[in-house]
């Protein structure tokens, strides 16, 4: 109860016209009247939901990530994400806090990241066919003060850029978090410059790499 009295004092607060947590109550998601979110399916490290607007012609689905710090619970989440990305039909988004980085260029500072980790992060987006989002700002999104790691990132399967032709992610600067939050703007706007072209050399090792070229 204390929980809800919560999540509905910062709804109130912030201005927002309702809200919800997952089961975990980890991840919290607030929304305006304008839209009508549906939960799609809960996990306690990710939340997926479903949204319809009044602007746009047909739903689209957003996947909000809280992983956790142990490689073995993070391989639950993988899986879950995949599992998201066999059930639902449409334009996908995914964005939150992975906990882990696809190479050794998002880390600065520390030891090396470990290499199985990275994979599988890299066959899950590979396999949900999600593709990063890039980004404007810091090069990296979690800091303790020593070590620098880009954790946070957004992506998204190809009948997202259907749906939105331009999807801009901004690092903002961190404020009273080790964490820098993700400004995300999404628009229908034809593009007016060249857009960049992104490949991780990972997939080629990915067991399905060429079928999926194909």
């Amino acid at each position: 109860m204390v929980d809800l009295d919560r999540i509905a004092f910062f709804t109130r607060t912030l201005g927002f016209a309702n809200s919800m947590a997952n089961c975990a109550n980890k991840i919290w998601i607030f929304w305006v009247e304008d839209l009508t979110v549906n939960l799609f399916k809960d996990h306690n490290q990710c939340l997926t939901i479903s949204i319809n607007t009044p602007w746009l012609p047909k739903s689209f689905f957003i996947s909000f990530v809280y992983a956790k710090n142990l490689r073995s619970e993070r391989r639950i989440l993988w899986d879950e994400l995949c599992e998201v990305s066999s059930l639902l039909d449409g334009s996908w988004l995914v964005g939150g806090d992975f906990n882990a980085v696809l190479n050794v260029k998002e880390c600065k500072g520390g030891g090396n990241p470990n290499q199985g980790s990275m994979e599988e992060f890299g066959s899950c987006l590979l396999d949900c066919g999600l593709l990063d989002a890039g980004y404007e700002g810091n090069d990296f999104t979690w800091t303790n003060g020593k070590v620098m790691r880009r954790l946070d990132r957004i992506v998204f399967n190809p009948e997202w850029s259907d749906l939105f032709s331009l999807t801009r992610v901004k690092h903002l600067n961190r404020v009273g978090s080790d964490h820098c939050p993700l400004l995300l703007q999404c628009s229908q706007a034809v593009q007016s410059f060249t857009s960049s072209f992104r490949f991780l050399h990972m997939w080629t090792h990915h067991h399905d790499f060429l079928n999926v070229v194909k």
